[in-house]
């Protein structure tokens, strides 16, 4: 919720709905919101991220050709060996790729990691 899009009776719907399908992980109500509060935003942020990828004009060759230099040059500093490990294992994008596949992991491993947290706060 954004102030662009103030609480209504439009969305009061999809909050309950959310909430029910939360009530079985046996959350109150406050943490429940707060997670689904988590997970939409997380949605958004993911979904406005690919419209944009989408949308933008074709990236400048020369801008990118700079940015893989700096890049190239900050990790073989080695002052950040996990950020350089985590990029080097991460394929380029084919453009045939499947991006609801990445959706898909990404909500996955948020999902468990809420349900695992609020579990462990209880125990």
């Amino acid at each position: 919720m954004t102030p662009a899009q103030p609480l209504s009776e439009e969305l009061l719907p999809t909050f309950e709905f959310g909430l029910a399908v939360l009530e079985p992980f046996g959350m109150d109500p406050a943490t429940a919101l707060e997670t689904l509060a988590l997970i939409t935003g997380s949605v958004l942020n993911l979904v406005r991220a690919e419209v944009t990828a989408r949308t933008a004009a074709a990236p400048d060759p020369e801008r990118q050709a700079a940015q893989l230099a700096e890049i190239t040059r900050l990790m073989g500093m080695g002052a950040y060996p996990r950020f350089a490990a985590a990029i080097a294992e991460m394929a380029p994008r084919d453009p045939s790729h499947d991006v609801g596949v990445d959706f898909d992991r990404i909500l996955d491993r948020l999902l468990d990691g809420l349900i695992q947290s609020d579990r462990l706060s209880r125990s």
